[in-house]
């Protein structure tokens, strides 16, 4: 369906945005110190079911503590809204916003089934406003470089990729929600959404997927998870990936792509992208790097959107792409057998 256009918000233009935020733990922490350092923007309003977390967003802050994601889409004090809510909430604060027609900042994974993410992509089609999906990778110049390389053409036609991101030091105990498969989606819905929409952001749409998994599994000792796929792209790029929470032994977060003249890697927090041209020595490619926190960049990003009326730079339809093969990769894992997308 063709959506509007997106609007600005009704007050002028330059003038302070007031900004709600749904859930204040760690990630919603830091949206809002970085909020709260801006000129333009201000939080006016909180909601957390946790009484703590809501207090503290009143004293640190000064947000009024809302009692529900609805009173604060509702609030005539907030313009805007930032969803930082365990996976399996957010589309509580999610659908009443766009109906409301204010502009949301949603943290990935996006939602937690594909029920929700149809009807949050059916909501934004009604809507004057949008959804800007909180993949931060896509804002670190390193892996912005890292794209440009391989769009560029530096290692020439394109064969495969891997994707190396196992935690070692995983702590989620039984009672968390990151620990629990049917709330958190594990391994693959949390933590591997980023690197699924880089795959996306650098090759486009995949054709098939297979994946084996533990799934959080509770017949394990102690939480955990590890997954094992292959992902061919349409243009026939093969990706394998390996993503794990353990608690004990290395961890990585590193993706590399192969082409007939080279291969490139980026390991997320290093100076330089590493490129082996065939038959040269090693190089390291550098990039222009910057102090700034990568989500001070998409939040500054998502505030310059609304304040243009353009759409966001991370859309929904981005957020859906990456869980729509986050789900096929649990249904390969639960069904073994492989998925067509």
């Amino acid at each position: 369906h063709q959506q509007p256009t997106p609007s600005p918000p009704h007050k002028e233009q330059n003038t302070m945005l007031n900004v709600g935020i749904v859930g204040l733990g760690r990630l919603g922490g830091t949206h809002a110190n970085i909020i709260a350092a801006l000129p333009d923007a201000k939080l006016t309003a909180v909601y957390d079911p946790k009484p703590e977390a809501a207090q503290l967003g009143k004293e640190k802050y000064g947000m009024a503590i809302m009692g529900s994601a609805q009173e604060l889409v509702n609030s005539p004090e907030v313009d805007a809204v930032c969803v930082a809510s365990p996976t399996y909430c957010h589309i509580e604060a999610v659908l009443p916003a766009l109906q409301a027609g204010k502009p949301v900042f949603c943290e990935k994974p996006v939602c937690r089934t594909w029920a929700e993410a149809e009807q949050m992509l059916a909501a934004e089609a009604k809507s004057k406003s949008r959804v800007a999906v909180g993949f931060v990778r896509r804002f670190h110049p390193g892996q912005q470089k890292f794209v440009e390389l391989v769009r560029d053409g530096l290692v020439g036609r394109l064969r495969f990729c891997n994707v190396d991101l196992v935690v070692g030091v995983f702590k989620r105990l039984p009672g968390d929600w990151f620990a629990d498969f049917q709330l958190s989606g594990g391994v693959i819905l949390d933590m591997l959404a980023h690197h699924l929409d880089l795959l996306n952001w650098s090759f486009g749409a995949p054709a098939r997927v297979y994946c084996e998994s533990l799934l959080l599994a509770p017949s394990l000792p102690e939480p955990n998870d590890y997954a094992s796929a292959t992902l061919t792209y349409k243009n026939n790029v093969i990706c394998n990936i390996l993503c794990g929470w353990q608690r004990f032994g290395r961890s990585a977060n590193c993706y590399e792509i192969y082409g007939d003249n080279g291969s490139l890697t980026y390991s997320w927090g290093a100076k330089h992208i590493v490129h082996f041209p065939k038959g040269g020595e090693k190089q390291e490619i550098a990039f222009e790097a910057t102090d700034e926190s990568p989500y001070a960049t998409e939040i500054k990003s998502w505030l310059a959107c609304i304040a243009a009326g353009t759409p966001p730079k991370v859309t929904l339809q981005d957020g859906v792409d990456s869980l729509r093969i986050a789900l096929a990769m649990i249904t390969s894992s639960q069904e073994k057998r492989l998925i067509h997308l």
